[in-house]
């Protein structure tokens, strides 16, 4: 193996000790782990999603180790509400408090650290006269983040969620629900050519899904 194969393995390796320790950290000290969607398990997938578009688009580590933990701590000790019951501004506070304190008892570095809140911070959602409003992006990894979040139907362990986000909101997990996913999937501005790409790849399979097609 040479210095530059080896370099490679090092920094895989300090991605994948990191987010494993963060990921462990948020699976003890968050209290949202009973939520039907808002969950470790939704935190996780949408950070996976986040690296996946990230790697595609050739960002550097530090960015992807970012984009990670953003999306691990984004809906930190959620309320598992629905945001007219629960304005998400709450949801957001509590994600960059348990973010903080996770960075301090790691020693994460100042500027690494501002990042990633306002990564998350960029993350809030509002219900305005009953339409979801999401915030611009503010910077390019905000793009991949918020991508990422909003594009869970077009993978496999998004989709096996949904049912999860229908009992949060209040609805029946129904065919309805599942066209009404789709079609927002596919009105909302998505920011990252990874993104855009599975979708268009994704769109025959899904119209098929909301349909009641399990394939």
């Amino acid at each position: 193996m040479n210095d530059l194969s080896l370099d490679a393995v090092e920094s895989w390796w300090e991605i994948q000790c990191i987010l494993t320790d963060s990921e462990s950290y948020c699976r003890r000290q968050g209290l949202h782990m009973t939520n039907p969607y808002h969950n470790i398990r939704h935190c996780n997938a949408v950070a996976r999603v986040a690296i996946y578009y990230g790697m595609e688009a050739g960002l550097a580590r530090d960015d992807l180790i970012k984009l990670g933990l953003a999306g691990l701590f984004h809906d930190f000790d959620h309320s598992g509400e629905p945001l007219d019951v629960f304005p998400d501004r709450g949801n957001i506070q509590k994600a960059l408090q348990g973010f903080q304190k996770y960075s301090n008892t790691r020693f994460l570095k100042a500027d690494f650290s501002r990042t990633v809140r306002r990564i998350i911070a960029n993350t809030e959602v509002q219900k305005v006269n009953g339409q979801i409003w999401f915030q611009e992006p503010t910077g390019e990894l905000e793009m991949f983040i918020r991508d990422a979040d909003v594009t869970q139907l077009l993978f496999s362990e998004g989709r096996k969620m949904q049912e999860g986000l229908a009992q949060e909101m209040g609805l029946p997990w129904d065919l309805a629900f599942r066209k009404k996913a789709v079609d927002f999937l596919y009105a909302i501005r998505l920011y990252t050519e990874p993104a855009q790409r599975q979708r268009t790849f994704m769109k025959s399979f899904l119209w098929g899904w909301a349909a009641g097609q399990e394939i």
